[in-house]
């Protein structure tokens, strides 16, 4: 779509050139996570400014019905954008968030008819990386696959989520048959779950000839956030092979 790669490029130059206070601070933002420049040209990381005014087809994504009022450009201006590749390299959609770290400001993808299910954020880039290390590093959020990247792990991509559904595991077998996963460790414990879930949906599979976790993240600190304060190195020191009787007990607490 035309009008979805003109927007993405002409955030991304905002982000690069721009010179109004809210690029400024968007900008500040990004050095704040420790998000290069390298990564964010790589990335096409851009920024929509709060004053934008929006294509149509942009604004109103996915709405075909005239008589449908809905307009998406409060999810969209003032917040930094990020697009996100199909397979092999199409871009098919973006995400957006406020440039804050004020509590409340999450994700926002686009609606229908962009599926969130079908997609791993940065697989186009890592599929190379993980047919030949013939093993997958499996995180979350979109910071959390950029910044592993950033760090060399490139064989790394992101569920932009908790939910691993049949379509990314289908993606994920044409590649490896080893598996990582890096999710959160959560006061509610929602990543945990999620990796109980995610192990007993490989197990039904039974595809991969080996599934780990990184294990031993501090409650509440993100896969980025830890690389950032303890490097590459020290993060994938935290990784632990799952045994067969612990698969087994994660697969019937998923029940």
């Amino acid at each position: 779509m035309k009008e979805l790669e003109d927007f993405i490029n002409k955030c991304h130059r905002c982000l690069l050139d721009g010179d109004s206070w809210d690029t400024n601070e968007a900008r500040a933002y990004l050095a704040s996570r420790k998000i290069d420049d390298s990564t964010i040209r790589s990335n096409r990381i851009g920024y929509c400014p709060q004053k934008d005014v929006l294509h149509p087809a942009i604004a109103r994504f996915g709405v075909s019905d005239p008589k449908d009022k809905r307009d998406y450009s409060w999810f969209i201006t003032g917040r930094l954008v990020v697009p996100i590749m199909a397979e092999f390299g199409e871009l098919v959609a973006f995400a957006t968030r406020p440039p804050s770290k004020e509590k409340g400001c999450s994700w926002w993808n686009l609606p229908s008819p962009f599926k969130k299910g079908e997609h791993l954020f940065l697989l186009s880039d890592a599929r190379r990386a993980i047919f030949e290390k013939d093993k997958v590093y499996i995180v979350e959020g979109y910071i959390d696959a950029i910044m592993l990247h950033q760090a060399g792990l490139t064989n790394s991509c992101s569920l932009m989520g908790t939910a691993l559904t049949l379509r990314k595991i289908s993606l994920i077998a044409r590649y490896c048959q080893r598996v990582c996963f890096c999710f959160d460790v959560d006061d509610n414990e929602a990543g945990q779950r999620a990796l109980r879930k995610s192990v007993s949906l490989l197990r039904r599979f039974n595809f991969c000839s080996a599934i780990s976790v990184i294990d031993g993240l501090p409650v509440g600190q993100d896969p980025d956030e830890y690389v950032k304060a303890n490097g590459i190195k020290q993060f994938l020191g935290l990784e632990r092979q799952l045994s067969q009787e612990e698969i087994e007990m994660m697969c019937a607490e998923a029940a």
